[in-house]
């Protein structure tokens, strides 16, 4: 199958210019701001013969003629090749990116509950050659989920290892699921929504899930992006790193504020301490 897929590549890079692929196995929120909208838009064109990703990514690109599922493992990839060769800029090259309406595709009527859905989507591994710097803490979980329990349904997203493909990050444990289970009874936890529907894919439940959400919590990375492509808003926490070489480089460039919105028209609120966090949701979320 791989034999046959690379013999497709080689044959298409023979063709002309107007017969266009993507290949990409790299960083997952790189795909999301420079590959995936690129590929729509191809499509857009007509001229998108195939795509070529990771596993897990079909649901991504539902819009690809044919998708293979290539790799098994997420590398160091550039985007050389690529319209957009650097997501850390200002202002992003539009010209040729479409984002997929992911929302108006997958919108659905099976994950809905008595309450609104809110998303709080963590993340707790390695970041830039180090111990995780932004993430939420069992403390602020426990806060958060205090102020927006009555008023929305929880649903805590973050992935292990078990979930998502290796991308050369530690993956550590934040030990906060059993604290979410039995301080917060009525939070669902999303590997416990993924055990009630085998039959979906990891991301195609949270695409089906994300669809049906108007509020986000999210952090720094992959989770922030994807978050982005749903609508409603978006409340992104990311600080600064010890050092620059370990900070975010959105925040270099004030991505949030330029151009993150442009995702799905998407309001983007940053947030950079946890008090201007707690702030912030009470701000988009609680008050009338």
């Amino acid at each position: 199958m791989l034999y046959r897929i690379r013999r497709l590549v080689e044959k298409s890079r023979s063709w002309n210019r107007y017969l266009r692929f993507t290949e990409y196995n790299g960083e997952f929120g790189y795909e999301l701001i420079a590959i995936i909208p690129y590929a729509f838009w191809l499509h857009k064109q007509g001229t998108l013969k195939f795509t070529l990703g990771a596993k897990d990514t079909k649901c991504l690109y539902y819009f690809s003629p044919k998708h293979y599922e290539c790799f098994s493992k997420r590398l160091f990839q550039t985007l050389r090749g690529y319209p957009i060769e650097d997501i850390h800029v200002s202002d992003l090259d539009l010209s040729q990116w479409i984002a997929p309406p992911y929302k108006q595709i997958y919108k659905n009527s099976e994950f809905v509950w008595d309450k609104e859905i809110v998303v709080l989507f963590n993340k707790y591994n390695s970041e830039w050659n180090g111990p995780p710097i932004t993430f939420l803490d069992k403390e602020i979980l426990g806060e958060l989920i205090s102020s927006l329990e009555n008023r929305f349904q929880v649903v805590y997203v973050r992935p292990t290892a078990k979930e998502i493909l290796d991308d050369a990050s530690m993956n550590y444990d934040l030990n906060e699921y059993a604290y979410i289970r039995e301080r917060f009874p009525n939070t669902i936890l999303i590997q416990d929504l993924h055990g009630r529907y085998p039959e979906l894919t990891y991301n195609a439940l949270q695409m089906r899930l994300f669809s049906n959400c108007e509020s986000f919590v999210s952090v720094q990375g992959g989770s922030a992006i994807l978050c982005s492509y749903f609508g409603g808003t978006n409340v992104i926490y990311a600080k600064k790193g010890p050092t620059r070489s370990r900070t975010a480089a959105e925040l270099e460039v004030d991505a949030y504020n330029r151009w993150y919105h442009e995702f799905s028209g998407c309001r983007i609120v940053h947030a950079d301490d946890y008090e201007s966090l707690l702030r912030s949701i009470n701000e988009q979320f609680l008050l009338p």
